[in-house]
């Protein structure tokens, strides 16, 4: 698409043709198909936008980036469920991949944080999916600061819902023992990164 130069590429009339002969030439690019999409979504024409988005999976469904840029765009148009079917597809893709589970953690406590229209019990539900994804990114990385902080700030969500004191007990002092674990880690892993050294201390200390 670059060959064809800004000029034509940012007039839709121009650009939509040119898009659809590179697929022409090659059906089985699923980057075509996103440009396509893209141009379309640009144009606000939303459906074809997704059908082309689709097609980009369909040639390529075990590509883990046609799903993510999928869930972008269905999150940009507010459709949560479509949005966390395709980034749970992502991470069925990449099942060994800590950051694609983890993504799902961060949707779902995000969604309950802010949404306010949400009913309690879907609420409840979603933050309990929250759980078990970030389980599955430390199962992989049991040292993933951002899946463990998260973690703990779900358990304290999941805690509002629960009506037995007894476990609500037992998801806050998870939440607790997980975020002083988290913090533990974060400074050691501080520790452990290479300092940047000051020119101008350096200079000083030689002169």
């Amino acid at each position: 698409m670059a060959l064809y130069g800004s000029d034509k590429l940012n007039d839709f009339s121009k650009a939509e043709p040119i898009a659809k002969e590179l697929i022409a030439a090659d059906p089985t690019d699923a980057s075509t198909y996103q440009v396509l999409a893209k141009l379309y979504e640009d144009q606000g024409r939303f459906d074809e936008a997704e059908a082309q988005y689709q097609k980009a999976i369909d040639v390529n469904p075990k590509e883990p980036t046609g799903y993510q840029i999928i869930a972008r765009f269905y999150n940009d148009r507010g459709e949560f469920a479509k949005t966390m079917e395709a980034w749970r597809k992502r991470a069925e893709m990449e099942p060994n991949n800590a950051e694609a589970w983890h993504t799902i953690g961060v949707y779902y406590q995000d969604k309950v944080m802010r949404d306010k229209q949400l009913p309690t019990k879907l609420a409840a539900e979603y933050t309990v999916k929250g759980v078990e994804a970030e389980n599955k990114a430390l199962s992989i990385n049991a040292e993933y600061y951002e899946a463990m902080t998260y973690k703990n700030i779900l358990l304290r969500q999941q805690a509002l819902y629960e009506k037995s004191p007894a476990r609500q007990k037992e998801l806050l002092n998870e939440a607790e023992e997980l975020l002083k674990k988290a913090l533990e880690l974060r400074k050691k892993q501080n520790e452990a990164a290479p300092t940047t050294p000051d020119p101008a201390a350096a200079k000083k200390a030689g002169s």
